[in-house]
């Protein structure tokens, strides 16, 4: 059993990152499975316990369609500008409740249950709680049992779940309107994602984290690379898939000298036969060689990451606005 890199709780090691400069492990406080840079975890190790929510926060949501985070410095200075919503917050757990539940009507009580024989089932937070209490903090962005309760009394108030009084987490019953409110036709966050078209290669590790990722996260959405989600289907499906579910699409040409990346071009161009938003973005020693058929359209030219970064950022907002995750 390995530490959580943010929490220092009970995780387990993620193989496949190895020769990575970091760590990559699957985490119930972290909010599921993510791969950490080893400067991004000693930037965390000086930061409250709020900015590790976030952190968690976001962990969880790239889980939830089953695609593992990288988490960069980038990452943590654009998630440390946001501001999680309340109402957001109880979203993700009442989702959270939702799947937990086996069935119709079941009563969630093991929350505070403590199992005195087992330290797997212990979780600290200021005092011991039950089995997938971690997950509860994590799914709810929370650091405290009182903004648990809050949320919990947030989503009773609305008919989303019935609660009974068994501290310090009650017990808990998710009631036929919260089924309904995260019914898949109302939850796989196309308002929030933004896919990324672009070349895999380590030589665009810093432009994606430093430019991309962190002018998408700024904006207010969140990244997809279809090459950090978990699939076992065919890598063409789960691009039309992420692509539809997306609100916008960045396009970057950038590859091997003279020679702009050519498997971009499907996406871009399915993505514009969806109607969605493409923004298109070249290295400026690229621009030249971009086909001619795409060249009409207005690309972002750039020369390194930071320049990528404000560029970028200043188009999604000049273009669809800020997004709903600020």
């Amino acid at each position: 059993m390995n530490s959580c890199p943010i929490w220092g709780t009970p995780a387990q090691r993620i193989a496949g990152y190895e020769g990575r400069d970091g760590i990559a492990v699957d985490s119930p406080r972290a909010g599921g499975k993510f791969f950490i840079s080893h400067s991004a975890k000693m930037n965390l190790q000086n930061s409250d316990d709020s900015l590790r929510a976030k952190v968690s926060f976001e962990i969880v949501r790239h889980n939830y369609i089953s695609s593992i985070p990288e988490i960069s410095t980038g990452t943590i200075e654009a998630l440390a500008s946001t501001q999680l919503k309340v109402t957001d917050r109880s979203v993700w757990l009442l989702r959270f409740l939702v799947k937990r539940s086996k069935h119709l009507g079941e009563i969630l009580d093991h929350f505070s249950v403590v199992d005195t024989q087992s330290n797997d089932t212990f979780f600290y937070i200021g005092r011991k709680l039950g089995p997938g209490a971690a997950e509860l903090f994590a799914w709810s962005g929370s650091v405290e049992t009182d903004e648990v309760i809050f949320l919990l009394d947030i989503l009773q108030e609305r008919g989303a779940v019935r609660l009974a009084d068994d501290q310090p987490i009650p017990k808990i019953t998710v009631m036929a309107k919260g089924y309904d409110e995260v019914s898949p036709a109302g939850s796989n966050g196309e308002h929030e994602q933004a896919f990324v078209a672009m070349w895999f290669d380590n030589s665009m590790l810093e432009p994606y984290e430093l430019g991309i990722e962190t002018a998408v996260r700024s904006a207010g959405y969140r990244p997809m690379r279809i090459d950090r989600k978990e699939h076992v289907n065919k890598i063409d499906d789960e691009i039309i898939a992420e692509i539809r579910r997306s609100r916008f699409l960045v396009a970057d040409f950038t590859s091997q000298p003279a020679s702009p990346r050519g498997g971009v071009y499907f996406e871009a161009g399915f993505a514009l036969a969806l109607g969605k938003p493409v923004i298109w973005t070249c290295r400026e020693d690229l621009i030249e060689h971009v086909h001619f058929d795409t060249r009409q359209f207005n690309h972002i030219v750039w020369a390194d990451p930071a320049q990528l970064r404000d560029r970028l950022l200043n188009r999604i907002l000049a273009v669809l606005g800020q997004g709903p995750l600020n």
